[in-house]
Formats: structure tokens, C-alpha cells, sequence
């Protein structure tokens, strides 16, 4: 009996010195003076030009102020035979690097008396915006501009660009 009580008193020491022990570790305190922590901002600025040939590129303001509405063919319709660029500057002002990610899409959609769909011709090939879509983009950091999505010689169909 007197074995088993010392083995006891003796297991409730081990186990009072690993609370100890442990209890200390996750409760130390460390002082630093003199330091200061320092967020940078990430201000990212567009500037959108346009020009357009036999129609109009029409840029809506929203109202959160950031993303602005572009349309190629507001006012006059695009027909074939239209041509055009738009052109989007993105500045970063601010003091942080970041990411940016671009979508781009065709949207249409039937006007007027059509009752057909466009979504083939007529010998059955797809037609559509997006294989006329052509994307540049291109990446300038001080004087030195870098093609980050095909150039100015080669553009991208809107069709070859993976989802």
C-alpha cells in the first residue's frame, strides 16, 4: 500500500511539473520598444479611351466608382464592317504590389425584326463576337512595357483564350 501511495504522490509531481512547465511556455511575455508596423495601399487607377469606326464607344460611370461600364456600339449599332479599340490604363498608385485578374466577354443579343439565330451561318459554321474579339495586353512598369498576352502584330481571339 505504502508503494502504491509514492508511486501516486510521485505521478502527481510529474504531472504537476509538465501543467507547470507547459502553463509557463504559453504564458511568456516578450517586450519590443520602438517598433512600428507600416500597411502599404494598393490604389489601382483606370483611364479608358476608345475610338471606333462608323460607331461609338460609350464609358457609363457607376456608381461605386470603380467599375466603370464600357459599351463598343452604344448609341449606333455595331454592324458588320465596324472597327475599333478600346483601351484600358491601369495605374497602381499606391505602395503595395498586387494581382490583377481581367475577364472580358462578348455579350449580344438580337434586335429589330431578326427571328433567326446568329449562333451559326449559313452553311452551319459558329459565328459569334468572340472569334472577332481580338486581346494585347501588355504590362509597363517605368519605360519598360513587357507583352503579357500577345502583342501588338499578333492579337488573341477572345475564342483562344481558356476559361
Amino acid at each position: 500500500m505504502k508503494k502504491i501511495l509514492s508511486l501516486s504522490i510521485v505521478a502527481l509531481m510529474v504531472i504537476g511539473l509538465v501543467a507547470g512547465g507547459t502553463w509557463a511556455f504559453f504564458s511568456d511575455t516578450e517586450t519590443s520598444n520602438d517598433n512600428t508596423w507600416t500597411a502599404g495601399t494598393l490604389n489601382l487607377v483606370n483611364v479608358i479611351a476608345g475610338t471606333a469606326v462608323d460607331t461609338d464607344v460609350v464609358v457609363t460611370e457607376q456608381a461605386d466608382g470603380l467599375n466603370d461600364k464600357v459599351v463598343f456600339g452604344g448609341a449606333t449599332p455595331i454592324v458588320p464592317g465596324n472597327s475599333g479599340t478600346i483601351k484600358w490604363t491601369l495605374t497602381n498608385q499606391g505602395t503595395t504590389d498586387g494581382f490583377l485578374t481581367i475577364d472580358a466577354a462578348t455579350t449580344f443579343g438580337e434586335g429589330g425584326a431578326a427571328t433567326e439565330p446568329e449562333a451559326v451561318d449559313e452553311d452551319g459554321t459558329p459565328v459569334g463576337l468572340d472569334t472577332g474579339i481580338k486581346v494585347w495586353v501588355t504590362k509597363t512598369i517605368g519605360e519598360t512595357t513587357t507583352n503579357i498576352l500577345g502583342a501588338t502584330d499578333a492579337y488573341v481571339a477572345m475564342s483562344g483564350l481558356a476559361a
